[in-house]
């Protein structure tokens, strides 16, 4: 990949110049509702003309009854095209994630990580910000704590602070997502600082900057720094796998019902159980999103359970079956004539197939428009702060007709009432 302008920044190791830090800062409530409406003092004549360009159009952009929809939007599914900015349907979002940058130990960022390109992204930034909407920055992702551990370290933090509030600059991004995964305790110190650095940056630099985060564990590190964040992304998706000991289990379930594991009688991961460890841990509720997942868990094959291979929830094996992640588009293409069964007692989706063979049987797990449902239903009983959609092109169907090519975003607009935008019917 040839290197891009914005990269000089990224690896020449010299620190930015920095802004002089602001006395105050808005308060939390404040910040939300400028954030909410997309509105800033000193841009009240760019904010008016997204607005009057949206009304002469005929369709104001209108917030959802719903704090936020954080939808995380990968590089990769951008930059092969399968979906373009402007075929997103930004009134059913408050807020785009781009995904994602990859620190260096250096404090720079990998030039060839997850398809981020400068066109690209101008291209979201631009979009969204026609549309109303909010676009942040990811930086981190799966199995990336060690890459942090390394940029945030003495030797290079200033650097990488530095690195990434000149890549919102350069970009005009809105903010900055914190994808720091795993966070083990023993990350606390370095987390923090990264926290409390990256709030105060944004802070001086202009109004309603945000900076959330993505979490799977580490609530007490959270507990201690939920003041610092605008939203706390509970990645409440990918609760089971065919480990020791385990039984096939929904990818993403609101409760676990009558389901436990085999062994210890405890019950099986489920997002409720999820929320109350993190609200008891001190952190409000307002403050938490939980996950609505575009990809699927597909569980193929094993052997030894009472249909052979695996085929529900809650099945042990004598052979353990192979899970992988589908996106849904993908299972919609290979799987979309099968029915999608409801286990109403964990307010989860899946498809059931017993083959002829073992091997051919499948469980996959999914959200879908009736778990959606379920999960609004749950932030809004619970007093959540919203949702987060990982992520917006496993959800694309490129080859349908237009009012039927993102099935599961348009589900979460109905669920949260969403208004509809022009080319966008629900």
């Amino acid at each position: 990949m040839q290197l891009l302008p914005f990269m000089t920044v990224w690896f020449d190791g010299s620190p930015q110049e920095r802004i002089p830090a602001r006395p105050r800062r808005p308060s939390t409530a404040f910040r939300h509702l400028l954030a909410l409406i997309g509105f800033a003092p000193p841009a009240l004549l760019a904010f008016s003309s997204v607005w009057a360009q949206t009304v002469a159009n005929g369709h104001p952009a209108q917030p959802c009854r719903v704090q936020w929809i954080s939808a995380y939007y990968a590089g990769w599914m951008q930059r092969k095209s399968h979906l373009l900015p402007h075929e997103i349907d930004f009134a059913a979002v408050t807020h785009i994630l781009h995904f994602a940058l990859c620190p260096t130990a250096t404090g720079g960022f990998k030039p060839d990580c997850n398809g981020l390109t400068a066109d690209g992204a101008r291209d979201i930034v631009e979009t969204a910000h026609a549309a109303g909407r909010k676009v942040l920055i990811s930086v981190g992702g799966q199995n990336s704590a060690a890459r942090f551990r390394e940029a945030t370290s003495p030797a290079h933090f200033d650097t990488f602070v530095d690195n990434l509030m000149s890549f919102v600059s350069a970009h005009g991004y809105d903010g900055i997502d914190i994808d720091w995964e795993p966070l083990a305790g023993d990350d606390h110190r370095q987390f923090a600082a990264l926290v409390r650095a990256l709030r105060t940056r944004l802070d001086t630099h202009g109004c309603c900057r945000l900076l959330t985060a993505a979490a799977d564990r580490g609530r007490e590190i959270f507990a201690a720094l939920h003041g610092q964040l605008d939203q706390i992304n509970l990645m409440t998706y990918n609760m089971a796998g065919p480990w020791p000991g385990w039984v096939s289990w929904h990818n993403s379930a609101v409760f676990s019902g009558p389901y436990a594991m085999p062994l210890t009688l405890e019950p099986l991961p489920a997002i409720d159980a999820w929320v109350e460890r993190w609200t008891a841990a001190g952190i409000p509720r307002e403050k938490l999103g939980i996950g609505v997942d575009f990809y699927a868990r597909e569980w193929r094959g094993g052997n030894g359970t009472e249909s052979g291979g695996v085929t529900k929830q809650g099945q042990g094996w004598r052979s353990a079956p192979e899970v992988v992640e589908v996106p849904y588009f993908e299972v919609m293409n290979r799987y979309g004539a099968h029915a999608q069964a409801w286990d109403d007692s964990a307010k989860a989706a899946f498809i059931s197939i017993d083959a002829p063979s073992d091997a051919d049987d499948r469980f996959i797990s999914l959200d879908n428009e009736r778990s959606i449902a379920a999960k609004a239903d749950y932030v809004r009983e619970r007093g959540l702060g919203g949702v987060m959609l990982w992520e917006l092109g496993g959800g694309y169907r490129p080859g349908l007709p237009a009012e039927a090519r993102a099935p599961l975003l348009s589900a979460v607009a109905q669920a949260f009432g969403c208004a509809a935008q022009d080319g966008h019917r629900r």
